[in-house]
């Protein structure tokens, strides 16, 4: 069953904000605190089998990137709601292998 109508798109763009650490307006509390991670496994549905980057020896850290000026307002284009990020998000050099860095996640 597919939702659609104003409240669910104001719901999908508050969603996005929330993430993004902007301040919404249907969604209390504080913004977010989000965070980007890199996987080397991506999760399954369940969220269960994923391996995040392993961070002993490599100068791998997730980011925080709750600055709202990192991140564009929602915007929805032919039925689709996405952000986007304004600045690049560039991640401490590595100093050991990390792998091959297949995905990432938002926290």
């Amino acid at each position: 069953m597919a939702l659609a109508g104003a409240k669910v798109d104001a719901m999908e763009v508050d969603l996005l904000k929330w993430v993004t650490g902007q301040t919404t307006s249907i969604i209390g509390g504080s913004p977010n605190t989000p965070f980007i991670g890199l996987f080397t496994t991506m999760p399954d549905e369940d969220g269960s089998g994923s391996t995040e980057v392993s961070t002993s020896g490599t100068a791998y850290a997730r980011l925080n990137t709750y600055t709202s000026s990192k991140w564009a307002a929602p915007s929805t284009t032919t039925g689709v709601t996405s952000v986007v990020n304004n600045v690049a998000i560039t991640f401490a050099q590595a100093t050991a292998s990390w792998g091959t860095v297949v995905g990432w996640g938002l926290w």
